[in-house]
């Protein structure tokens, strides 16, 4: 595992995602070099993980909100990404942040490797908290686990996402037009 090697405290503090850094090392299993990992952790976002549920982060709980903004980050990246958006919205669309395995403060846990299984998994945490209208935004490559995610919804007959925004990637639905690698 990793262990923590410095926290850099020098970044401005204050403010709903006042960040920390810290700096961890481990040693690779495959290849027996150390590798070196930084993670900028938001106070906001880091507190609002709900235990026992990791894909689920909620910087800014509503009480009862009248609609829920799922985000999921692209690949490669968690959370973080999206860190000054619940300023940009008003209180009454609450986000929930999917925070896959792999990533961020999950980075212990090891990712999927298919997108079936993240569906599978990012929908099971989910379903608590389609109580209310909510809708999709993911970016690029990221757009295929909550696609996957509406369709098992769909076909389960449960509720649906209102609208499915997903940005620089093109219809989840359509073939890849590239050849595989």
């Amino acid at each position: 595992g990793f262990r923590p090697v410095a926290e850099d405290k020098r970044l401005p503090a204050g403010g709903l995602f006042a960040p920390r850094v810290l700096c961890s090392l481990r040693i690779s299993p495959i290849t027996g070099a150390q590798v070196a990992r930084v993670l900028f952790i938001s106070q906001g976002m880091s507190s609002s993980v709900k235990a026992g549920d990791p894909w689920i982060v909620r910087p800014r709980p509503g009480s009862s909100p009248r609609m829920r903004l799922f985000c999921f980050p692209y690949a490669g990246l968690g959370v973080s990404v999206y860190r000054p958006w619940p300023a940009l919205f008003p209180q009454s669309v609450e986000l929930v942040l999917m925070q896959p395995p792999g990533r961020e403060g999950r980075w212990g846990e090891k990712p999927f490797l298919d997108v079936s299984a993240a569906a599978d998994s990012a929908g099971a945490a989910m379903l608590p908290y389609l109580e209310v209208p909510f809708a999709f935004l993911s970016q690029r490559l990221g757009a295929l686990v909550p696609f996957e995610v509406s369709r098992r919804l769909r076909r389960r007959g449960q509720a649906q996402p209102s609208h499915f925004f997903a940005s620089a990637h093109r219809a989840p639905q359509l073939p890849n037009p590239h050849p595989e690698l």
